[in-house]
């Protein structure tokens, strides 16, 4: 009998079939009379899939999580497709024609994971990549800020022996493994950590130990030339990635700051010892001033943090923010002990209220040269910027910016500080050291209410003012301190 099924239907449901013709002598039906029967189609029975390779690494484009056994003319298949690093989970289902084996067309639920294709430290870490750059015979430390992403387009950056060295820097001498550990965002669990290059044993085994860090490994200090091995699996023989870091001042490699890296700074800056000889981490640790050459100022530097006068976070080179941006600064104090804090935030036309006060203004910043800027950085016309000194007299262009100067703006007052500038002329000399320290034994009382002065001279913004503002100013007096890396 030849049948037709209501134009051939192939999808689950009710149907009628009709017989035009039939091919048996035995039924007794004119080729003019239909039958009609009945019938249905099901959902056909299939295999599940099971979960495949749950960790994808990143690689800067989108990534198509694949199941064990799915079949696209079977299943569907939503949330599998995702294109930046974190956690998710596939749902898959049999379409309207299937069903599981076992009877159901429940929805299935696949976690899965996109992983960074490398060692990546957590946002609120200062840590960040960095290579050297050489221009006209200088050579420079550079921090990837938002220019590269690691293991995604730096390969080109650090080569060594013919391969790409990639060097984890910012990080503050004296972090043990366990504060190092714990601004990472990669799992510890997958991680190992050698004293150096040409280690066999790892220091932590992150693998062998389920992530759990010994006290006394976690104590130790990490180095200038430490190498951290990240596995995409506990499973793996070859690591996914393998990094080396760098103590900025920390030449000797053993993780603190003493007059051994003094001396050894010394005998580079007398060529008694070639730059070029070293490890290339090595290399970016000497680089403390970062001035393009290794000279007796990165030494005289490293005494200053070792006399505590200075810190090795204010050379970090960070493009990762723009600190030269103009930033709206105002005071903060701490409820529990009291101390004072200099905080800052974005600087737009949104955020300038009256009376507010723009600070990461540089010492010797002329009044066009801020005009300019800030013009551009409010996305306004520098016309409708008008800058007056404290005593109320119109800025010329060559005139510095000081602290006390203002502005009007959009109908609204708004006062300038320029860091260290207590005498408000716009230059940081002996007399802002001799006020600030007459500020810190009590002559001149200032208070929290005075916030312009109070943001001025808490230079390195740690509660107090004290006598290691004072120092910081005769550091960048004698040329051994950048204020700006202060802001």
């Amino acid at each position: 009998m030849n049948a037709v099924v209501d134009g051939e239907q192939a999808n689950v449901g009710n149907y009628y079939a009709y017989a035009t013709s039939l091919d048996n002598s035995n039924y007794k039906i004119k080729p003019t009379t239909a039958v009609y029967c009945k019938f249905s189609i099901t959902p056909k029975p299939i295999e599940k899939p099971t979960a495949g390779d749950a960790r994808l690494v990143y690689n800067g484009s989108e990534l198509t999580y694949t199941l064990t056994g799915f079949n696209a003319n079977l299943m569907i298949i939503t949330s599998n497709i995702q294109t930046e690093i974190g956690d998710y989970t596939a749902k898959v289902k049999p379409n309207s024609n299937h069903m599981w084996k076992d009877g159901t067309s429940t929805q299935l639920d696949f976690p899965f994971k996109i992983i960074a294709p490398g060692v990546v430290a957590k946002y609120s870490s200062n840590y960040d990549y960095i290579y050297k750059q050489t221009l006209n015979n200088d050579s420079y430390r550079k921090a990837y800020g938002n220019d590269y992403k690691h293991k995604i387009n730096d390969s080109t950056l650090n080569i060594v022996n013919g391969k790409p060295r990639y060097i984890l820097g910012n990080i503050k001498y004296g972090t043990n493994i366990s504060s190092f550990l714990n601004n990472l965002q990669s799992e510890s669990k997958y991680l190992k950590i050698y004293q150096s290059e040409s280690d066999t044993t790892p220091v932590f085994d992150g693998i062998a130990s389920n992530g759990v860090v010994a006290n006394e490994v976690g104590n130790l200090n990490v180095a200038t030339g430490f190498k951290v091995e990240l596995y995409r699996d506990t499973t793996d023989s070859e690591p996914l990635d393998e990094v080396y870091l760098s103590v900025l001042g920390d030449v000797v490699t053993n993780g603190v700051i003493d007059t051994a890296d003094v001396t050894f700074i010394s005998r580079i800056a007398k060529g008694e010892i070639a730059l070029s000889d070293l490890s290339l981490e090595q290399q970016l640790a000497a680089m403390v001033d970062n001035k393009g050459k290794v000279t007796s100022t990165d030494g005289k530097i490293l005494l200053n943090v070792i006399s505590g006068n200075t810190q090795t976070e204010s050379y970090f080179d960070s493009t990762a923010s723009d600190k030269n941006a103009y930033e709206i600064w105002s005071i903060s104090i701490d409820s529990m002990d009291g101390k004072i804090y200099r905080t800052s935030y974005e600087l737009t036309t949104s955020t300038l209220y009256n009376n507010t006060i723009i600070g990461n203004i540089a010492p010797q910043t002329k009044a066009n040269v801020f005009k300019t800027k800030l013009a551009t950085q409010l996305e306004a016309n520098s016309s409708t910027i008008a800058i007056y000194k404290a005593n109320g007299a119109v800025a010329k262009d060559n005139d510095y910016i000081g602290t006390g100067c203002y502005i009007i703006y959009n109908s609204k007052t708004i006062y300038l500080s320029v860091l260290g500038d207590l005498t408000g002329d716009g230059i940081v000399n002996t007399m802002d050291v001799t006020c600030l320290n007459r500020i810190i034994i009590g002559d001149i009382k200032i208070d929290s209410s005075d916030s312009l002065l109070t943001l001025t001279a808490i230079i390195q913004n740690k509660g107090n003012i004290d006598t290691t503002d004072s120092e910081t100013l005769m550091n960048y007096i004698g040329g051994n301190v950048d204020l700006t890396k202060y802001f």
